[in-house]
């Protein structure tokens, strides 16, 4: 037992009037109550879960970063796309612009549009979704941390508990 807390025990048992031989046993027997606690009680702190839980989600702590990747991606395919059909609506105004073909020019710029449409709705599609998988994908990840650390923690609980009623029923009576 700690000197505060042996000097409490004394000083209690000195006010409600217990004599000196009396203090000593009880004191024994308190001692015993107290080494019984510490040998049962948990050796997992507080901290230490919340370590655990800290390195546990982590990880999902910087998917910004994956976000952002997933936007920039876009936007870059997107320019790319956008500077391909610039150049075949241009090469094709330059190669068809004297040759009296207009219903031909026009027919190629539609389905030059329509492709660039597709191509750029799928892009944002795919974007979108790699970007749902990883938050589904983040949230387990998130579920799974806090449960885990909620059972230690009731763990922690329970294991103090039951130091505590060990320690109560090791006072000799």
């Amino acid at each position: 037992m700690s000197t505060c807390a042996a000097h409490f025990v004394n000083s209690l048992l000195t006010d409600i009037g217990v004599d000196f031989v009396e203090r000593v046993i009880i004191e024994a027997k308190l001692l015993t109550v107290f080494n019984t606690f510490v040998e049962n009680r948990s050796t997992v702190t507080v901290s230490q879960i919340a370590e655990e839980f800290y390195q546990c989600i982590s990880p999902v702590l910087n998917d910004g970063l994956f976000i952002a990747q997933q936007i920039a991606y876009a936007i870059f395919f997107v320019l790319l796309i956008t500077t391909i059909l610039i150049l075949l609506i241009a090469s094709t105004l330059y190669i068809l612009r004297n040759s009296g073909r207009g219903g031909l020019l026009i027919s190629l710029w539609i389905i030059f549009i329509i492709f660039y449409m597709l191509a750029v709705t799928l892009i944002l599609a795919n974007a979108g979704i790699n970007i749902a998988n990883k938050a589904t994908v983040d949230s387990v990840i998130i579920r799974n941390c806090v449960n885990k650390a909620v059972n230690e923690l009731n763990l922690l609980l329970e294991n103090e508990q039951i130091a505590i009623n060990l320690a109560l029923c090791a006072y000799p009576g």
